[in-house]
């Protein structure tokens, strides 16, 4: 079995939005760690982050569901959880409810990076095992087999 160029196609413009979402991440640790009181960047990298996200969550969400991903509604959920985090984070900033401190340069990156690494384990491991032929769960052979729009016999 090979699967389809689309498919490949989705794969790496997802990749890609990972990197953006990484670099994007990692300048907001930088910024924090600047240690100024103004939170006018930091404000502006959250919101580019919210952005990118949701454009990235709502690519990723069609791309799980057109392969039968069984554990969609739980990604689903996590992303939920990832954009509310992030929305709550920009009010507490530009409110002044929360500061730009130590806490904030050493968890908000951690949390922001966790769901970019650790949510996305599991899938990418069950793609790569569709994509090389080995099925780690029995699910996987169904659902991504020969009659699946999203593969070719090869």
């Amino acid at each position: 079995m090979t699967i389809s160029f689309e498919l490949s196609q989705s794969v790496t413009r997802l990749s890609d939005q990972h990197k953006a979402l990484s670099k994007s991440v990692a300048a907001l640790a930088e910024t924090i760690a600047r240690r100024s009181c103004d939170t006018a960047p930091v404000l502006a990298l959250l919101r580019e982050i919210q952005e990118a996200a949701a454009r990235h969550f709502a690519d990723e969400e069609r791309f799980m569901e057109s392969l039968n991903y069984p554990w969609l509604p739980t990604h689903r959920m996590n992303h939920r959880w990832f954009a509310r985090f992030v929305a709550d984070y920009i009010d507490g900033v530009a409110s002044g409810i929360i500061a730009i401190n130590d806490d904030a340069r050493r968890n908000l990156p951690t949390l922001l990076k966790f769901h970019l690494t650790a949510r996305d384990d599991d899938f990418e491991t069950w793609l790569e095992a569709a994509r090389g032929g080995t099925f780690w769960f029995p699910w996987a052979r169904a659902a991504l087999s020969p009659a699946h729009p999203t593969t070719s016999a090869g």
